[in-house]
C-alpha cells in the first residue's frame, strides 16, 4: 500500500508502483500526474490480481499518465482480475489511460477468463476530460472456458464530459454517465465500446464502435438516458430497455456493419420521451436494418415535435449481404401505442408493420424503400409492406409510401387504422386488400396511387383529392389496375380522378357521393359509396363494365356518364331506400351514353321542389341526353307517389335496335325527340305533351298504352306499327299529329283530336269506332281499314289518298265539319252508311260501296269518274259537278237515288240504276249517255227535270215510269228512248 497525502498540490513525475496493492493519493488542492508517469497496481506474477487506485483531489485531478490496474496474463493458467480505479477531482478531472482489464487465461482448455475491474471518475464541481482510453475489458478464456464479466465505467461530472482523442476511449461492459453538461460534442463524439449505457446529460454525443449497445438500468438507482439531445450511436444493434428522456433533439443510430441485425429495439416497456414543449425538436431513430418496438416500448413527444424512424441506413437492401432482408419498422403488441407525437415520419426500406398504434397530431409520413442508393422508389421484387393497426395524426397529415402494400395489421377490428386531416399513400402493390379487411381511415382527404386493389372504409366523411404529390385514387400504375372500393359513412366528395387505369371489364358503383373529378373503371371495378343522400355527377364517369349510379335520394347527372363495353348496362336509381323521396335527374349539361342498355328508376325527385316526378331528363336543345346501343328503360319504384310523373324533355336515342320503354306511376311528360334504329318505343301510362315531341323508330313499333294529351306537336315515324290504345287529345287536343313510315297506325282509343293539322302517313287500321277531329286539316296518305266506324271532323281539309275499307270494310264512314273533303285514293267501302257532310272533290276515280246509305250533303266536284254502289239511299244534297264537272257518274245497287241538289253535270255519261227520286227541280248536264234503269219520280210535289246534251252527242234512255212535273230535253243530237 502506497498512500500520499498533501495539504498543497500533489505532483507525481515518476512511476508509483504497488503491484497487486493499493495506491491512494489525496491532496487538499490539485493532484498532478505527468504524462510520462504511471500509477501501477497491476498483477505481475502468475494469476495475480491487480490492486486498486484511489485518487482524491480537493481541487483538480490532472492525471496525464497511465493508471494501470490490469490483472496478470500468465504464460499458463488463469489470468488475474482487474482492479478498481476511483478518481475524484472537485473542480475537474483530466485523464490519460485508465486500464482495469482482466488477465487472459493461457494453457489448457476450459480455463475461464478473469473479470475486469471498475472505473469511477467524479468531477464534483467541474468537467471530465478524457485524453486517453478507459478500458475495463474481461480477460479472455481458453477454449471451452467460461467468459468473465467486463467492468463498469462510471463518469460523474458537474460539467461536461469531453472526449479529445479520435479513438475508442471507453471499453467496458457498462458505461454510466451523469453530467450536468454535455457528453461529447458534435465535433468530438464520445467513442465507446460497451454493451450497456446509462446516461444523464444536457446533450449526448456518444458513438459505439463495435458490438451491440443497450440502454438499460444498471442498478436500482439508474434511470436510463436523461439528456437534452444529441446522438447515441451503436456500431451494431441498439437496444433501449430503459427510459430515455430528452428535452432536445436526439438521434439514436444503429448499424455500421454488414452483419445481420443492425437494429434499434425499443424493449421492455422502455419510454423514449421528448419533453420540451417550447421548441421544435425531434427524436430520430436511424437503424442500419430494422426498428422494432417490443414488450410495450414507446416513443413519445410533445407539441411541435417530430419523431422520425429510418431503416436500412447502410443502404444494402437487396444486396448480397447477410442483412439484406432488413429495413423493417415493426410493432409487436396489438393495442399498444408505440409512437405518440405531434409529427411522425417513417422511412422503412422493407416494410412497416404496426400491430398497435402510431399516434400523432399533425403529420405522419410513412415511406418504404427511400434509402439514397435505391434510386427507384418502387422495386417490385422487394415485396415490402406497411401493415397498420392504428396511426393517429390528429389534424395533421399522414403520408405512406411502400413498395408492397398498405394493409390492416391484424384480423382484430381496430378502427380507424389511420386518423388525420389527410392521408397520401403511394404503394407498389395494394391498399387494404389483404385478408384482414379494408383499411379503415378517419381523414378529411385522401389520395392513393397503387398497382393493385385499393379497399378503404371510413365511418365519417371523406374527400378524394390531392395530398402532397399524390392526386385522387389510381390503381394500375403502370398497367391494368385492381379494384377500387371506397365505402364511407359520411359525405364522399371526389375532387380528383379515381381510375383503375387501362384495361376493360371493371364495373362501377357510385352511391351517396358527389363527383367533381373524372372517374374511370378500367380493368378493375370501382365502388364509391358515401353516406350522402344524393349522388351528384359533376365530372366525366367512364367504364366498360356495368355502371350503377344510385342514391337513397336523388341521382343528379350534370356531366357525362360514358360506357364503352359492348352489352353493358348503365343503371341510374333514385330512392334506393324506398321511402318515396328521390329520383333521377339528367340535367341539360348531363349526358349518359351506354354501349348496352340504360335503366332509370325513381320515385319523387327532391331536387325539383313542387313537382312530383320520378325521373326528369332535361334538354340542352340540340344534343342527346341519353344514348344507348341497346334499350333505354324508364320505370318507377313501388314506393313512388300515386301522382308521380316521368318527364322526358331531352333527346333519347337507341343507336341500335333497342327499345325505349317508358313507365310512370301517373303521367309520362314528353317534350323531346326519341329515336331507335329498330326497337319499340312504348309509353305505358298516359302521356302529356308539354313541348313538341318526335318519336322515330325505323323498323320498330310505337305503342301508346294510354291517352295522349297536350297542346303540342307530335311526330311519329315507324315502318312497322304505331298503336294508340286509348284516346288522343281527349282532354287537351294536340297541336298537330304527324305519322310517317311504311307501317300501320292502329287506332283503338276512339278519338284523335288536334287543334292543328293531322297527317297520317301510315296505313290506318281501326280497332274501335274512331272520331278524328281537327281545327285544321286531316290527311290520310294511305289506306284506311277496319271493321269499325270512322268519323272525321275537320274545320279545314279532309283528304284521303288511299283506299278506305278495301281490305276490311268500315262500318260507318262520316266526314263532318265546315271544311271540305278530297278523295284522292280509289274506293271507299263500308258495311254501314257513308255520310259526307261537307263539299267533296274527286282527285281520282272512285267507287263508293256501302251496305247502307251514301249521302252527300255538300257539293261533289272533280274531273274523275264516280260510282256509288249502295243498298240504301244514295243522296246528292247539293250540286254535282257544278264547279268541276265529273267525268262520269254511276249509281248502282239496290237502293234509291235521291237528287236534292239543283244540278248534276258530267263530261261523260250518267247512269242511275235504282229508282231516282227528285226532291227538287234538277238539271242534268251530260256529255254522254244518260240512263235511268228504273222509275224517275218527283217527291214532295211536282218536280221538273231538265236534260241537256249540249257537250256531245248522247242518248237518253228511261226504262221505268216517269212521274214528274215536267220532263225537258234540250240541246243534243242523240236518241231519246222512253220504255215506261
Amino acid at each position: 500500500t502506497l498512500t500520499l497525502d498533501a495539504e498543497g498540490d500533489l505532483s507525481v513525475g515518476a512511476d508509483l508502483v504497488a503491484h497487486g496493492g493499493l495506491i491512494s493519493l489525496h491532496s487538499d488542492n490539485d493532484v498532478l500526474l505527468d504524462g510520462g508517469a504511471a500509477l501501477d497496481v497491476s498483477g505481475v506474477t502468475g494469476s495475480a490480481n491487480a490492486g486498486n487506485i484511489n485518487v482524491v483531489a480537493d481541487g483538480e485531478a490532472i492525471l496525464g499518465g497511465q493508471l494501470d490496474a490490469r490483472g496478470d496474463s500468465p504464460a499458463g493458467g488463469a489470468g488475474g482480475s482487474g482492479g478498481q480505479v476511483s478518481v475524484t477531482g472537485d473542480t475537474g478531472v483530466t485523464l490519460g489511460h485508465v486500464l482495469v482489464d482482466g488477465g487472459h487465461a493461457a494453457g489448457a482448455n476450459g480455463i475461464a477468463g478473469a473479470p475486469a475491474g471498475n472505473i469511477s471518475i467524479t468531477a464534483s464541481s467541474g468537467a471530465i476530460t478524457l485524453d486517453g482510453v478507459l478500458s475495463a475489458r474481461a480477460g479472455l478464456p481458453t477454449a471451452g472456458g467460461a467468459a468473465a464479466n467486463g467492468g463498469r465505467v462510471t463518469l460523474t461530472a458537474a460539467g461536461d464530459v469531453d472526449f479529445t482523442a479520435a479513438v475508442t476511449q471507453v471499453k467496458a461492459d457498462e458505461l454510466l454517465v451523469s453530467a450536468t453538461g454535455a457528453v461529447g460534442s458534435t465535433n468530438s463524439h464520445a467513442l465507446i465500446d460497451v454493451i450497456r449505457i446509462d446516461a444523464t446529460a444536457t446533450t449526448l454525443f456518444v458513438e459505439d464502435t463495435s458490438g451491440g449497445l443497450r440502454v438499460i438500468d444498471l442498478d436500482a438507482s439508474g434511470a436510463g438516458l436523461d439528456v437534452q439531445g444529441g446522438l447515441l450511436a451503436a456500431h451494431s444493434p441498439l437496444t433501449i430497455s430503459s427510459n430515455v428522456n430528452t428535452t432536445g433533439s436526439l438521434v439514436l443510430l444503429a448499424g455500421n456493419s454488414a452483419a445481420a441485425g443492425d437494429d434499434i429495439v425499443i424493449d421492455s416497456g422502455a419510454v423514449i420521451s421528448l419533453n420540451n414543449a417550447l421548441s421544435v425538436e425531434s427524436v430520430e431513430l436511424r437503424a442500419g436494418d430494422d426498428i422494432r418496438f417490443v414488450d410495450g416500448g414507446i416513443v413519445t413527444a410533445g407539441q411541435d415535435h417530430l419523431v422520425k424512424l429510418v431503416t436500412d441506413t447502410e443502404g444494402d437492401l437487396g444486396a448480397a449481404t447477410a442483412d439484406s432482408a432488413g429495413g423493417h419498422v415493426t410493432q409487436a403488441i396489438a393495442g399498444a401505442t408505440s409512437v405518440d407525437t405531434f409529427r411522425l415520419e417513417i422511412e422503412a426500406a422493407n416494410g412497416v408493420g404496426v400491430a398497435g398504434t402510431f399516434l400523432a397530431f399533425d403529420t405522419v409520413e410513412l415511406q418504404t424503400d427511400s434509402s439514397a442508393n435505391h434510386g427507384n422508389q418502387f422495386l417490385a421484387d422487394l415485396g415490402t409492406n406497411v401493415a397498420i393497426d392504428q396511426v393517429l395524426a390528429g389534424n395533421g397529415s399522414v403520408r405512406l409510401s411502400a413498395v408492397g402494400s398498405v394493409t390492416d395489421a391484424t384480423v382484430a377490428d381496430v378502427s380507424p387504422n389511420i386518423s388525420a386531416s389527410e392521408a397520401g399513400i403511394i404503394v407498389g402493390q395494394g391498399v387494404g386488400n389483404d385478408g384482414n379487411g379494408a383499411l379503415d381511415v378517419s381523414v378529411g382527404k385522401i389520395a392513393i396511387q397503387a398497382e393493385q386493389n385499393v379497399v378503404l372504409t371510413s365511418a365519417g366523411g371523406l374527400e378524394i383529392g390531392t395530398v402532397g404529390t399524390v392526386s385522387g385514387i389510381t390503381s394500375g400504375v403502370p398497367g391494368p389496375g385492381g379494384l377500387i372500393d371506397v365505402q364511407v359513412g359520411g359525405p364522399l366528395l371526389v375532387t380528383q380522378q379515381v381510375s383503375s387505369a387501362t384495361g376493360s371489364g371493371g364495373s362501377l358503383l357510385i352511391r351517396g357521393a358527389q363527383v367533381q373529378a373524372a372517374i374511370n373503371a378500367g380493368a378493375g371495378s370501382v365502388t364509391l359509396i358515401g353516406g350522402g343522400a344524393d349522388t351528384v355527377i359533376d365530372a366525366v364517369v367512364t367504364g366498360s363494365g356495368p355502371l350503377t349510379l344510385e342514391a337513397d335520394r336523388d341521382v343528379l347527372i350534370q356531366s357525362n356518364v360514358l360506357g364503352a363495353g359492348a352489352g353493358q348496362t348503365i343503371t341510374l336509381r333514385g330512392d334506393r331506400d324506398l321511402n318515396g323521396a328521390g329520383g333521377v335527374f339528367v340535367a341539360a349539361a348531363g349526358f349518359v351514353n351506354s354501349a348496352g342498355d340504360i335503366l332509370l328508376t325513381g320515385s319523387d325527385l327532391v331536387a325539383t321542389a313542387g313537382d312530383v316526378d320520378a325521373i326528369e331528363i332535361a334538354a340542352d336543345g340540340m344534343n342527346d341526353q341519353l344514348r344507348a346501343s341497346g334499350s333505354v328503360v324508364f320505370t318507377f319504384n313501388k314506393s313512388t307517389p300515386a301522382d308521380s310523373q316521368t318527364q322526358i324533355l331531352g333527346r333519347v336515342t337507341s343507336t341500335g335496335s333497342g327499345n325505349i320503354d317508358v313507365s310512370a306511376r301517373d303521367t309520362i311528360v314528353l317534350a323531346t325527340s326519341i329515336s331507335s334504329s329498330g326497337g319499340t318505343a312504348q309509353f305505358r301510362q298516359q302521356v302529356e305533351l308539354t313541348g313538341s315531341t318526335n318519336v322515330q323508330v325505323g323498323n320498330g313499333m310505337i305503342l301508346f298504352d294510354s291517352t295522349v294529351n297536350g297542346a303540342n306537336d307530335l311526330q311519329l315515324g315507324s315502318n312497322k306499327l304505331i298503336h294508340f290504345e286509348q284516346a288522343v287529345g281527349n282532354s287537351t287536343p294536340l297541336a298537330s299529329l304527324t305519322t310517317t313510315g311504311a307501317g300501320t297506325t292502329e287506332i283503338a282509343g276512339g278519338l284523335i283530336a288536334t287543334s292543328g293539322n293531322q297527317s297520317h302517313g301510315q296505313a290506318i287500321k281501326l280497332l274501335d269506332d274512331a272520331t278524328v277531329k281537327s281545327d285544321q286539316a286531316v290527311v290520310f296518305h294511305r289506306e284506311v281499314d277496319g271493321k269499325q266506324s270512322l268519323r272525321v271532323e275537320a274545320d279545314g281539309l279532309t283528304r284521303f289518298e288511299g283506299a278506305v275499307g278495301s281490305s276490311e270494310a268500315l262500318v260507318d264512314f262520316e266526314i263532318a265539319g265546315p271544311g271540305s273533303t278530297q278523295l284522292a285514293g280509289s274506293n271507299i267501302t263500308t258495311s254501314g252508311h257513308q255520310h259526307y257532310l261537307e263539299n267533296v272533290e274527286l282527285f281520282t276515280t272512285h267507287v263508293l260501296k256501302s251496305g247502307a246509305e251514301v249521302r252527300f250533303d255538300g257539293t261533289v266536284d272533280g274531273t274523275f269518274d264516280l260510282k256509288v254502289d249502295a243498298t240504301g239511299v244514295t243522296r246528292f244534297g247539293a250540286a254535282v259537278g257544278a264547279t268541276k264537272a265529273l267525268q262520269s257518274l254511276a249509281v248502282i245497287g239496290s237502293g234509291v237515288v235521291e237528287m236534292a241538289g239543283a244540278s248534276i253535270e258530267t263530261v261523260g255519261s250518267q247512269t242511275f240504276v235504282p229508282e231516282t227520286r227528285l226532291l227538287n227541280n234538277v238539271s242534268l248536264t251530260v256529255g254522254g249517255d244518260l240512263t235511268f234503269k228504273d222509275d224517275v219520280v218527283g217527291v214532295g210535289g211536282a218536280r221538273d227535270l231538265v236534260i241537256t246534251n249540249a257537250r256531245t252527242v248522247g242518248n237518253v234512255s228511261v226504262d221505268g215510269l216517269v212521274d214528274l212535273g215536267s220532263f225537258t230535253q234540250q240541246a243534243g243530237s242523240g236518241m231519246t228512248t222512253l220504255h215506261g
